[in-house]
């Protein structure tokens, strides 16, 4: 569970990372059933985007309230 954990936050990051230096829009659907982790995943995407550079807290920020209208 560690390992797929981390590779779907590397994944999470890379997409938005991507989205950031191309200017453009992206979107990940994340399903699973209850209980496997679904908002950790998200918590330690942003959590490892936010301590990798600045530039990157105020468009998380933006994710985690779009998020946490769901």
């Amino acid at each position: 569970p560690a390992m797929a954990l981390r590779a779907a936050i590397e994944y999470l990051t890379g997409v938005f990372e991507e989205s950031v230096g191309d200017s453009v829009s992206r979107a990940v659907l994340v399903t699973a059933p209850a209980g496997i982790g679904k908002s950790r995943l998200r918590q330690e995407a942003m959590r490892r985007l936010e301590a990798a550079d600045p530039r990157y807290r105020r468009k998380a920020s933006r994710v985690r309230r779009t998020m946490s209208r769901s």
